[in-house]
């Protein structure tokens, strides 16, 4: 259906009243006019008929037929008379102003049709083309005498119809413009204010809410225009109400540190915080109105299969449900996350669920930190078993090495005989290096330093690491390398551990190269890259696949590694180490080409070259008085050995309280102890640490060494902080407790 202007419809509905109600008024008032007319033409005949009525009678009685003859004679004369008749009752003509029907009957009057009615009935008109026909009774003292027909022109009636419907025409034509433009400004006035109203109603949907003035001249619509102004502002103020706890809202929910989605019932989308955009790469402006399960898709951990809709769940049971924290949230990159929370129904008013809201949150690096806690359990649980075993197996291989010393000290010994030492002391200096793996592997404490030879501890890392490998290692290492002070075990970890590295880089096989050199302070000034002292460098470098920049950065994170199956802490362990030493470690790597770990030592003041002391050359000792303190006896037993043969008095007992009785008694007997050699450690008695105190207490002189088969315990690090004058790990062969023995020893006199 076609539409039109509201102006267009109202004009045209008043102009359709207008020209109806003037039609019909013109029409009536014409019809009116015209029966008024017939009236008096019918009246006037009459009115000719009955000023005669009484000399018509007096003819009709004489029957004077001339006298009748002029008597119609007399009303043809009259203005508009066309014919005049005079008949008797029964219709017979008895005079005729055109004498043309005399002695005839009529044919109305014979028809009966006017005969028929009463003697006393009104005058009759019939109407022809151009005449009217009046007939009226003479009546004299209420008897009827006969007829008079007067038939008089339409003429002058037609004349003043014309005029009259003429006067009417143009009447109703000026009342109908005058209507058509009364209509045509009531139907403007109209739509102007409606048009206003429309206008403000389009301004309030538009969200302006401040109208203009009201329109006035019609109550009804100032009434209608101070309504709309006054729902337009209370609009306006509960928008902005609604403005105002949506921003807040917002900013709550923008605010908050977890992860939140609003859907509808039926799933979609309708309210998405930061965190949300940013754990699951989408805007909120783009996925309004999407579908939960297009945006937030969550797979079991474990199974691996898609987990069922939140908003379903939630439907269904209509009770806030938790996410498991194996959940994977796979976001718009499909990069993964392990995600927990939970999502609960939105109710309204009446407590009818209206939507659904997700919580929820990244739990990645707390699960990868569960897991590295746990990893860390594990290690520290194997480290204290490796650490229990080492100290153990160093009881054992010190009574091994120290027989094997002792039997060597034989000048008797056959050839052969020495040769099959030699070969059981290479072994058991293998399982020696071996506890001291563990014990590094333990991670215990502070380095135990002593002057070395960086070359031979390199030769031996690399060799056991590589062994059976298709990976082989170049050396550049300059005779006069300086000397440094370090625990030899925990450096070997970290030349292990970044040759272990190349290894891995080179699957298929290829080349290490290891550079020492000496850097002197001079060289380093002004560097980050060193020690502020003469120190040396060890370059170690891979043809491997090389490090990605973007992770080269971290890898000496605690917790890093790109191995599925690493702990991460390999090269963490090794940038400790080496800071313990007061050193630095670096890397270089280019992607495709390989990796450069840079290591540097401050270099030893101990500028003489280290020499390996042949067990003959065993310089003799000034015999003293040693007391020798250990829980295993066959540690007792080769020192009692060792310490026989280097001419030592020796005194054994197994635990601290021991010790202290026995050194009180040979004081007061006046027989004192020259030197003590303590266990560090005395399973269900007291230890070195504390026995050392109690014999410094009554002996501020007594020099006590302290001995462990646990070399990275702290207090063999750093053993004068406890009140002893050195440290002797176990194993040791006889040069060992012979060098230490004799350091205790110098300057001082057995004591009687």
């Amino acid at each position: 259906m076609p539409s039109f202007r509201l102006h267009t419809i109202l004009f045209a509905t008043f102009a359709s009243i207008t020209v109806l109600l003037t039609g019909t008024i013109i029409f009536f008032h014409t019809m009116s006019i015209k029966e008024q007319t017939a009236n008096a033409i019918t009246e006037w005949g009459k009115s000719i008929s009955l000023s005669a009525a009484p000399i018509i009678v007096d003819y009709i009685l004489e029957e004077d037929y001339a006298g009748l003859e002029e008597v119609v004679l007399g009303y043809s004369t009259t203005p508009l008379v066309l014919h005049a008749l005079i008949t008797d009752p029964d219709a017979l003509i008895l005079a005729d102003s055109q004498f043309s029907e005399i002695g005839n009957h009529l044919p109305l009057l014979t028809s009966g049709a006017f005969l028929r009615q009463d003697a006393k009935a009104d005058s009759y008109v019939e109407q022809q083309e151009n005449a009217f026909t009046v007939t009226t009774p003479i009546l004299f003292e209420e008897k009827l005498f006969g007829y008079v027909h007067v038939t008089i022109s339409k003429k002058l009636f037609l004349e003043r119809s014309q005029l009259l419907k003429k006067k009417s025409m143009q009447a109703g034509a000026f009342w109908a413009l005058l209507s058509l433009f009364f209509s045509w400004f009531l139907a403007g006035r109209l739509t102007r204010s409606l048009e206003m109203i429309a206008g403000s109603a389009t301004q309030i949907a538009d969200g302006s809410y401040r109208l203009g003035p009201r329109q006035k001249g019609i109550v009804e619509i100032e009434n209608l225009c101070d309504s709309l102004q006054n729902m337009s502002l209370t609009l306006e103020e509960r928008e902005n109400r609604l403005l105002t706890e949506r921003e807040r809202l917002s900013v709550t929910l923008r605010s908050i540190g977890d992860a939140v989605i609003t859907t509808d019932i039926d799933g979609q989308i309708t309210l998405m915080n930061r965190v949300a955009e940013a754990l699951t790469g989408w805007s909120q402006e783009e996925v309004l109105g999407t579908s939960l399960e297009q945006v937030l898709r969550i797979t079991d951990k474990t199974s691996g299969e898609v987990c069922e809709s939140p908003v379903k769940k939630v439907l269904s049971s209509g009770l806030v449900e938790y996410i498991d924290n194996k959940t994977l949230l796979t976001d718009r990159q499909n990069r993964e996350r392990t995600i927990a929370d939970s999502a609960a129904p939105i109710r309204d008013k009446d407590s009818r669920i209206i939507g659904v809201v997700i919580v929820f949150r990244d739990v990645t690096e707390q699960h990868m930190l569960e897991q590295e806690i746990l990893k860390m359990k594990k290690l520290e649980s194997v480290g204290v078993l490796a650490g229990g075993i080492a100290h153990d197996f160093n009881n054992i291989l010190a009574a091994i090495l120290g027989n094997i010393n002792l039997v060597a000290q034989d000048k008797e010994l056959g050839e052969k005989s020495r040769k099959l030492l030699d070969s059981a002391e290479k072994a058991s200096l293998r399982a020696k290096n071996l506890t001291q793996q563990l014990l590094t592997f333990s991670k215990g404490g502070e380095p135990v330093k002593e002057t070395s030879s960086i070359a031979d501890i390199i030769h031996d890392s690399a060799e056991f690491v590589l062994h059976g490998s298709n990976v082989i290692c170049n050396y550049t290492i300059p005779e006069d390398l300086w000397l440094v002070d370090v625990d030899k075990g925990q450096i070997g970890q970290v030349i292990q551990n970044i040759i272990l590295n190349g290894r891995h880089a080179m699957p298929e096989g290829g080349t290490i190269e290891v550079h020492c050199e000496n850097i002197s302070s001079e060289q380093i000034q002004g560097t980050l890259y060193a020690p502020a002292a003469d120190c040396i460098r060890i370059r170690i470098k891979d043809t491997g696949k090389g490090i990605p920049s973007d992770i080269i950065d971290h890898i000496f994170d605690p917790f890093f590694s790109t191995k599925q199956k690493g702990s991460g802490l390999g090269l963490s362990i090794c940038s400790s180490i080496i800071k313990k030493h007061s050193g630095m470690i670096t890397v270089q790597s280019v992607p495709g080409k390989g990796t450069e770990f840079i290591v540097t030592l401050p270099a030893s003041g101990n500028v003489q070259k280290i020499t390996k002391e042949p067990v003959t050359s065993i310089k003799s000792l000034p015999g003293a008085r040693v007391m020798v303190m250990d829980d295993e006896e066959l540690v007792l037993n080769v020192a009692e050995a060792m310490l026989t043969t280097l001419g030592q008095d020796v005194i054994l007992v197994q635990n601290g309280s021991e010790a202290l009785k026995v050194y009180q008694d040979q004081m007061k007997n006046g027989a004192p102890v020259d030197v003590v050699i303590m266990d560090l450690t005395i399973p269900g008695g007291v230890g070195g640490k504390e026995a050392v105190q109690d014999i410094l207490a009554i002996d501020p002189e007594a020099r006590v060494i302290v001995s462990s088969g646990y070399s990275n315990d702290p207090i063999m690090a750093n053993w004068s902080q406890y009140g002893f004058i050195a440290a002797l790990t176990k194993p040791f062969q006889l040069a060992d407790l012979a060098k230490v023995l004799g350091m205790a020893l110098q300057g001082r006199e057995k004591r009687s």
